[in-house]
């Protein structure tokens, strides 16, 4: 944890002690704290925080972009993709051509950590695709998983669930694909099908896992994105959106609420005049998980359509890989921190400097 003072405002960081770290770790907070949070979070852990330590008057997001509890909640919100930034520097545009590859499958998904919205992407890929040849890694943790909250929304919903009561009855059974994980020099083998107290297999930085699997993303059209978001609505952005770009992929995100709109508002291109994106305005995650592939049936299943896409709107894809290696993501932080409260700068600056002196998560 990290206390810096600025005049009469306390910037406290959780940066270097994990992702949002230990409450009882963080000092009293008020409106006169900005609260930089490391990776993600949802609203469990910040009701944590105001009712054991207080609430501060800002906070910063390294990972969220948007975070719909803090609008709610009236509370300064501050979104940069640091993370993301910083990690796309591992990569050149030298490294990449021009040259569209070969479409050989639909879509591709890539799965390591156990989280509800990632055992519902397997499940419904179970379920919709069984008969479809398509390229994943899936290092088999979370096969089973206890569905009580996805249930909860599903009653709740009733008559406007968007499964049938056959699909209802096979979302919950445990995920069927085959464990499909690129071995790298770095992999743990034993955890395959295990994961450890994270709930996921170590694999290596994400260089290292775009050298072992990157042909799963070049012969594909289309991306089924699991970001890091279970329940909370937040929208963040990771190696596995920076993966379909590189890749020359059209993005869905699976699970993430306003997630293809905040990616649109960063500078990108999202292909909504292809892809059904209404998914991301629903209230719960089982409909922003099922509507985002549901909707989409189309460009998932029809392989000579997706190959016709890819060289039609050739350009567009260039230009979104392009976009994101030559500092896309850089020029919206600092329009952000450039246009931000004069009282909230200092600690902006400070937190973005943070990411460019560093090369690992904890220092």
């Amino acid at each position: 944890m990290i206390k810096k003072i600025y005049d009469n405002k306390t910037l406290v960081s959780t940066y270097g002690s994990g992702a949002g770290g230990e409450v009882h770790q963080l000092p009293e907070m008020n409106s006169d704290t900005i609260f930089h949070i490391f990776d993600v979070f949802d609203a469990d852990f910040l009701q944590k925080c105001y009712k054991k330590k207080g609430k501060p008057g800002c906070i910063i997001s390294d990972h969220l972009v948007y975070q719909k509890d803090l609008v709610d909640h009236e509370i300064q919100f501050y979104g940069l993709p640091l993370w993301l930034e910083r990690e796309r520097k591992q990569w050149n545009l030298s490294e990449f051509d021009q040259l569209l590859p070969e479409t050989i499958k639909t879509f591709n998904f890539m799965i390591n950590k156990k989280q509800t919205s990632r055992f519902l992407c397997c499940k419904l890929v179970d379920i919709f695709f069984a008969k479809l040849d398509y390229y994943y890694t899936f290092s088999g943790v979370g096969r089973k998983f206890d569905c009580t909250k996805v249930i909860n929304e599903m009653n709740m919903l009733e008559k406007q669930s968007p499964l049938t009561e056959l699909e209802r009855s096979q979302i919950l059974e445990p995920v069927l694909l085959d464990t499909h994980f690129i071995e790298s020099s770095t992999t743990i083998i034993s955890q395959l099908d295990q994961g450890n107290s994270y709930g996921r297999i170590y694999y290596g930085g994400n260089k290292t896992s775009w050298n072992s699997i990157n042909q799963i993303f070049l012969n594909t059209g289309v991306a089924l994105i699991t970001e890091t978001v279970d329940f909370q609505k937040s929208a963040v952005f990771t190696e596995k959106t920076l993966f379909s770009l590189l890749g020359l992929n059209f993005p869905i995100w699976v699970g993430g609420y306003q997630q293809a709109d905040t990616w649109k508002k960063l500078g990108f291109d999202i292909f909504d005049d292809l892809i059904d994106h209404s998914y991301q305005y629903h209230d719960t995650l089982i409909e922003r998980c099922v509507y985002a592939i549901k909707n989409n049936l189309d460009i998932l299943s029809n392989l000579n359509l997706v190959k016709d896409l890819r060289k039609i709107h050739l350009q567009r894809l260039l230009e979104n890989r392009y976009k994101i290696l030559n500092g896309q993501l850089e020029k919206y932080i600092d329009e952000v921190v450039n246009t931000a409260s004069v009282d909230y700068q200092p600690m902006l600056n400070e937190t973005v400097d943070r990411f460019k002196r560093s090369t690992t998560n904890m220092c």
